[in-house]
């Protein structure tokens, strides 16, 4: 499945995370090799889960399908079960175009990865504004392509397109000390005309030059804040959700400064950072104002969340969060309907 008919006669809009989600593209999986030489790119990639460093010396230098076929398998049946509760739903769901053998050998020297799971960081909508993202990991740099027919019909249909200046590659052993701006989805959080951006200590992903990049495209029409974030944390959304207005998942251990002064006064349900890391339970996937959709392993979570009044689904996605994203990060809403 490449792409649903196209949203011809729909606007492009997102304002706030808990509005009531309509459009939306869904991730895919690519059947990539794993780096050949595990131990050399620990250190760039220790955000992953713990877990996650016994498949890649399993898989060194093999084809995921080939090295764990089950997992493959179980990653594409979860995506496509994510796709198809929002469809019933009557969401109008999208899906990345393939990346092409080209496309995928794109600095393949740096990094021999390839990912479409996680469409939450090569594009950001915010408003009508769709912006083409700045990622820092060089084998993320060609994501962009899977996306660009769907960032293309946006503007058809009066979306403005952005594009954050693409930082140096570098090989993945060194990503730390890249040179941005570098800018993810996943960092992005939108709470009306204030938009949190995290910085994460690690440099994995988003950098002050990506931040002061999205301020200036902006401009006064909203307030930008720089989140600082625990070095372990890979993006702000790893350990954050705005459920509805006034409720929120978090792992305050990630927030180096605490919480952002923007929900300081919102009823918090906890997480621990591990939990928030490991299994990407705060990585929910909001549908509606108090409803979401939580992986099914998150028992205790979603018990806090219904005494809340939130209404809870689950799904399974264990196949998908040992690459460090859960449901948050395999979307990316394109309309979200304001409540009223």
């Amino acid at each position: 499945m490449e792409s649903a008919p196209s949203g011809q006669g729909r606007s492009v809009g997102v304002h706030r995370e808990w509005d009531r989600l309509t459009e939306v593209v869904v991730g895919r999986p690519l059947d990539f090799a794993f780096p050949s030489d595990p131990a050399g790119t620990q250190a760039a990639l220790s955000f992953l889960p713990r877990g996650f460093g016994e498949l890649g010396r399993h898989a060194a230098g093999r084809r995921w399908s080939q090295a764990d076929p089950d997992g493959y398998a179980r990653c594409a049946a979860q995506l496509d079960g994510l796709a198809a509760f929002l469809t019933a739903r009557g969401v109008l769901v999208h899906r990345p175009t393939e990346l092409t053998e080209a496309e995928q050998s794109l600095f393949a020297e740096l990094s021999p990865v390839s990912l479409q799971i996680f469409v939450r960081d090569p594009m950001i909508v915010i408003g009508d504004t769709v912006i083409e993202a700045s990622l820092r990991l060089p084998h993320r740099f060609k994501e962009r392509f899977g996306l660009r027919h769907l960032m293309a019909d946006m503007v058809r249909r009066g979306a403005r397109r952005s594009v954050v200046p693409p930082g140096s590659p570098l090989p993945l052993q060194q990503v730390a000390r890249a040179q941005g701006p570098y800018l993810e989805g996943g960092d992005v959080m939108l709470f009306g005309q204030d938009i949190l951006v995290g910085a994460g200590q690690g440099g994995f992903a988003t950098d002050d030059a990506g931040i002061d990049w999205l301020r200036r495209e902006l401009g006064d029409g909203y307030r930008v804040h720089r989140t600082p974030l625990h070095p372990r944390v890979l993006h702000l959304d790893d350990g954050l959700a705005a459920v509805r207005e006034g409720l929120a998942i978090a792992a305050r251990a990630q927030f180096v400064d605490g919480l952002p002064s923007l929900i300081a006064d919102w009823d918090i349900i906890d997480v621990g950072l591990d939990e928030a890391l490991d299994q990407l339970v705060a990585n929910v996937l909001v549908l509606a104002p108090g409803e979401v959709i939580l992986d099914s392993r998150a028992h205790g979570l979603a018990e806090h969340l219904t005494r809340h009044d939130v209404t809870v689904h689950t799904l399974d996605f264990d196949a998908v969060t040992p690459f460090a994203g859960g449901f948050r990060c395999s979307h990316h809403p394109i309309h979200r309907t304001p409540a009223e």
